[in-house]
């Protein structure tokens, strides 16, 4: 049995390649003729109705599908089918062929993409070796008056949870930097210690 398909962006081309469909010498029943207008409706619709040896025309190549992974499912579902695929001017297309240009230009994209995706990565990390850019989780500024309001947390005048709350801070985070605080504290001690008996 023969059926037409294609995919359309517009209601304007919708109507063009049904009335281009009719009008032809291949005799296609309007209730085999399937346009779809930005989804695939019509396609599933189609699929439904399709059997092995089934002719299926097509306006153009390009109108199987808006974009080329699609158009390789469609294309493998009508080979798969044994459906041979015609143009309108009832020129077969050879289905194997097709699926292997695509699938050597989507091999080529891939490698294309994967070739890019690797040079920022080079740069990202050439960068990183100068001291350039910013990587992994983004910097968080101490406010000015971190030191100030710890000494007063040690005095007991404000909380540690209350001033966490206040920075915004995970209590790791928020800790991690206590701690680092008091660790240079301890250091700067050792030092005036050392000094204070001629050993720094």
């Amino acid at each position: 049995m023969k059926y037409f398909y294609a995919y359309a962006t517009t209601e304007a081309e919708c109507e063009a390649i049904h009335t281009i469909v009719l009008h032809s010498d291949l005799n296609i029943q309007e209730t085999s003729i399937y346009i779809d207008n930005n989804r695939y409706d019509a396609w599933n619709q189609l699929i439904a109705n399709l059997e092995m040896k089934d002719e299926l025309y097509v306006y153009k190549l390009s109108s199987i599908a808006a974009d080329g992974n699609t158009l390789f499912v469609h294309l493998t579902y009508i080979k798969n089918k044994d459906i041979t695929i015609k143009l309108l001017d009832d020129s077969d297309l050879n289905t194997e062929q097709m699926l292997t240009l695509i699938d050597f230009v989507r091999d080529t994209q891939r490698k294309q993409i994967y070739d890019k995706q690797m040079k920022g990565i080079q740069r990202a990390l050439e960068k990183k070796r100068n001291g350039e850019g910013d990587y992994g989780r983004p910097k968080i500024t101490l406010p000015a008056d971190f030191e100030v309001n710890i000494k007063k947390i040690m005095r007991k005048e404000m909380k540690h949870e209350d001033y966490r709350e206040k920075l915004g801070f995970k209590r790791s985070t928020y800790f991690k930097f206590v701690k680092d605080l008091k660790d240079s504290w301890k250091q700067q001690e050792l030092e005036r210690s050392l000094r204070k008996d001629g050993k720094y």
